[in-house]
């Protein structure tokens, strides 16, 4: 089931914690270490969950009146390429449309870049090297 997951509540800091192992950890990095900042209010949260258990979240961000970016889209290593993912991307493009967005974006990481594509998700730019972390990423758009 998705649902909308909200600041403050144990499902968000299921939604924390699950991004934390699958987007910093592998690589010996936390969010702390990034100085990432949440906008309460501002973003919001999608997760699958199955029996209680949180499989996959994402998170949207407002960027202007016509554009969100999608931020954070990961999946628990023992969930992933079971449609969890395409799913919860399927929800916040619902979301998205439902709020009149134009356009959402995303920096996605190289070895996703493929993920977003089936969903026609196209590139824009080059390969480049956040300071955050250093693993290739891509700016990719889909126009709704």
């Amino acid at each position: 089931m998705i649902k909308q997951i909200f600041y403050g509540t144990p499902e968000y800091d299921m939604a924390f914690k699950l991004r934390e192992e699958v987007l910093r950890k592998p690589w010996g990095r936390s969010f702390d270490d990034d100085l990432t900042k949440e906008q309460e209010g501002i973003d919001t949260n999608w997760g699958y969950f199955q029996d209680e258990k949180l499989l996959c979240v994402g998170t949207l961000t407002p960027i202007t009146e016509d554009i969100i970016k999608i931020r954070y889209l990961a999946t628990s290593p023992e969930a992933q390429r079971k449609g969890y993912g395409k799913a919860v991307l399927a929800a916040m493009e619902e979301y998205a449309r439902s709020q009149n967005y134009k356009q959402m974006v995303l920096e996605s990481r190289v070895s996703a870049q493929e993920f977003y594509s089936k969903y026609g998700y196209q590139t824009e730019g080059e390969e480049y090297y956040p300071e955050f972390i250093q693993i290739p990423h891509i700016k990719m758009f889909k126009v709704l």
